[in-house]
């Protein structure tokens, strides 16, 4: 961007976070389409977390270039920590938060910005594309919607159940016959005032497990209207070689951290929506993730003891309290609705079995 461009430049709409880790062959082409959006009113913090790569030197090669780009070079914290100090540096009436080995669409900021204020939205909330092995996929956040604005408590309470949510979830409500997953960061657009006001921060704790869940969860709760753009804005990738299938010794104690946190804000939600059929879903696949990291692992040492903590987790709180309740006829996927029923009717060694032989839910 030239001076004379930054100069007709006159308030950042857009603060555009970005935590880098180890992400140098993809770096490039993520800040590219940030700083080629249509929408010029934007700052972009890139905050390096400790890169062991040449992340950093790219970062720098882009400060040079374009005076929007804000960085901030930090020992590895963890992504929960370089999301907070990106928010906390930004500048922008609004904040959006980008993975530095995702992309975004070329009109996304101002197409979502001009809804937010056409409307007035607290959030706005979008479509994307999914990246897997080649293949490109759509996904819709709310199947037979093309878009709305509401400001029905019903509506942000369902909204926000989605931010819990894994896969999709078929709903009773006049915006939409089904809800998709929207957990992640970089589905909204966030109004940075309520995330000031309301002292909002990642839970560096929960290791990068949840911790945007956890966000979301608490920034609903502070929501008096919500907007939904019906059109894919961002490009997630999902990395091969980011799922290690290792084993991972204390991983027990890292769910057991984030069911007892996600327990707890459902257990102190101000809005009337009743979380837990989202949060049985979400269950479901955590449940899924330990199995195949830990309990069942081939590499781990002690399978017979690891049987023994399994029964013990699935059977205790808070864990069997919601999905002993569930209904599973709601969730699309089979595979989500066979552990359900598995888990439900306390089948727990069919559920082992299961997969032990490796039937995972992706």
């Amino acid at each position: 961007m030239t001076k004379g461009e930054i100069n007709k430049v006159k308030e950042v709409k857009v603060s555009v976070v970005v935590p880098v880790y180890g992400t140098e062959k993809y770096l490039r082409k993520c800040l590219d389409s940030i700083l080629n959006q249509t929408l010029k009113q934007l700052e972009v913090i890139v905050v390096d977390d400790g890169s062991p790569d040449d992340s950093p030197v790219i970062i720098d090669e882009y400060v040079v270039k374009d005076s929007r780009v804000i960085p901030i070079h930090k020992k590895n914290a963890g992504v929960s920590a370089a999301r907070n100090d990106g928010i906390a540096k930004a500048s922008g009436k609004y904040v959006f938060l980008c993975d530095s080995d995702d992309w975004m669409e070329i009109s996304a900021l101002e197409k979502m910005v001009e809804l937010a204020e056409k409307t007035d939205a607290d959030v706005v909330v979008a479509d994307h594309y999914s990246h897997r092995d080649g293949k490109r996929f759509y996904s819709k956040a709310f199947d037979g919607s093309n878009g709305f604005v509401t400001d029905k408590e019903a509506d942000i309470d369902m909204i926000q159940g989605a931010c819990l949510l894994y896969g999709k979830l078929t709903v009773q409500s006049k915006l939409c016959t089904t809800i998709s997953n929207l957990g992640a960061p970089w589905q909204h657009l966030y109004r940075k005032s309520i995330i000031e006001e309301k002292k909002l921060k990642y839970n560096t704790g929960l290791r990068g497990i949840a911790d945007d869940i956890s966000f979301n969860l608490q920034y609903y709760q502070y929501v008096t209207k919500a907007a939904y753009y019906a059109e894919p804005i961002y490009n997630y990738c999902l990395l091969s070689g980011s799922l290690t299938k290792s084993y991972k010794p204390n991983l027990l104690e890292i769910y057991s951290n984030v069911f007892s946190n996600l327990s707890n804000l459902i257990r102190d939600n101000s809005r009337k929506m009743n979380l837990s059929p989202m949060y049985v879903a979400r269950s479901v696949i955590y449940l899924d993730r330990m199995m195949e990291y830990y309990f069942v692992n081939s590499q781990n040492p002690n399978k017979k003891i690891a049987k023994k903590e399994y029964l013990k987790f699935v059977k205790g709180t808070p864990y069997s309290d919601y999905v002993c309740k569930a209904e599973c006829s709601g969730f699309v996927q089979k595979r989500i609705r066979l552990s359900v029923f598995l888990l439900k009717h306390r089948m727990y060694s069919a559920y082992w079995l299961l997969k032990d032989k490796g039937y995972f839910v992706f």
